[in-house]
């Protein structure tokens, strides 16, 4: 059996100016936003239904990344968001 369910990732207070967003299953950045020193919320869709060999649950769908048993999502942080005028360049791996 599988569900629909909604994922909520907060960052908290992340710093001032740099760009944030999720990165689909494709490479594109999703949800683009620029921090002002407020939490920021990225919510999405994920399909859960068990893993057919350890029975735990098993998130899909376009922000899903990694195996199976290692589900994992991707927030993309400064250049890593597209954006061109900071030094900031990370990619924050969410389990």
């Amino acid at each position: 059996m599988e569900y629909q369910v909604t994922l909520r990732i907060v960052l908290l207070k992340p710093p001032n100016g740099v760009l944030y967003c999720l990165q689909d299953d494709n490479g594109r950045f999703v949800s683009t936003t620029m921090s002002t020193g407020d939490d920021i919320v990225f919510e999405f869709q994920a399909v859960v239904k068990p893993n057919q060999r350890t029975k735990k649950p098993n998130f899909t769908g376009p922000f899903a990344r990694g195996t199976p048993s290692k589900r994992f999502f991707y927030i993309n942080i400064g250049q890593s968001a597209g954006q061109k005028d900071t030094p900031w360049q990370r990619r924050a791996k969410v389990c």
